[in-house]
């Protein structure tokens, strides 16, 4: 019988999944060792894991998948770094620290993930180096998807993310501290912990030998997107990640 992963997260998440001709495209082993099922949903927010209902119902879906799971995974927090901070500080006006918000964050996650690692084997996704590059691609996203595309409320907000957006760099040295934030929290809590970080960052594998980490152009789509391409390499680092943190690879 065939190892089932459940994998919930947000849209970032939708290359956990299979796809048409998955398994021979990607030159996977038939039968697979494991097979991955669960969801990705859009728009999903750490913010979701707060004990208010979440419009998402996030947690519910979870909660509905868990007495047939017994390996999941939980890949969240890229929404909130890359839009939701700046919703804060432009939208909502607050003074918003990097820290601080990382913090806050998981702060609401780890109710939640200590609750379900007594139910299942769990692993947490640490987030990816954004691919918000370069500076006025990032405020147009940006600012497009805080207002709804809004036209007036956009002009307003694209000023606003011009004024407080930060470089790539900063951006994903506030991704990095997230990481290992949400590491040490994994560990506190006795919870695998993985991210595919060294696997996407262009110069060298991130960490010690690599100081400044950037997103390398190969897994980025030339379309007005925040996502990875969609390419059989990114659905491998993907799918290879899970088998390597369960230990079937």
């Amino acid at each position: 019988m065939v190892s089932e992963i459940h994998v919930f997260g947000d849209s970032h998440s939708t290359y956990f999944f299979p796809s048409d001709f998955y398994v021979g495209r990607l030159g996977l082993k038939h039968p697979q060792a494991y097979k991955v099922t669960g969801e990705a949903i859009s728009a999903a927010s750490i913010m979701g894991f707060r004990p208010r209902a979440s419009t998402l119902d996030t947690k519910k879906k979870i909660e509905h998948a868990l007495p047939n799971a017994s390996r999941m995974v939980f890949a969240f927090g890229q929404v909130d770094l890359e839009l939701g901070f700046y919703f804060r500080k432009v939208v909502k006006g607050e003074d918003v620290d990097v820290e601080q918000f990382c913090a806050f964050l998981l702060e609401s996650y780890r109710e939640f993930v200590s609750g379900v690692a007594g139910k299942v084997d769990l692993a947490v996704k640490g987030v990816n180096l954004t691919a918000l590059s370069p500076r006025n691609f990032a405020i147009k996203y940006i600012s497009g998807i805080i207002t709804g595309n809004n036209d007036f409320e956009r002009s307003r907000a694209e000023q606003g993310v011009r004024d407080v957006v930060m470089a790539e760099r900063q951006q994903n040295e506030m991704h990095i501290l997230f990481n290992s934030m949400l590491r040490e929290m994994c560990a506190s809590l006795g919870v695998r912990y993985f991210d595919i970080v060294s696997e996407t960052a262009t110069g060298g594998v991130a960490g010690a030998t690599m100081q400044y980490p950037r997103l390398s152009d190969v897994y980025k789509t030339s379309k007005f997107d925040h996502h990875f391409a969609d390419t059989v390499e990114v659905r491998k680092i993907h799918y290879f990640a899970l088998g390597r943190v369960f230990g079937f690879l």
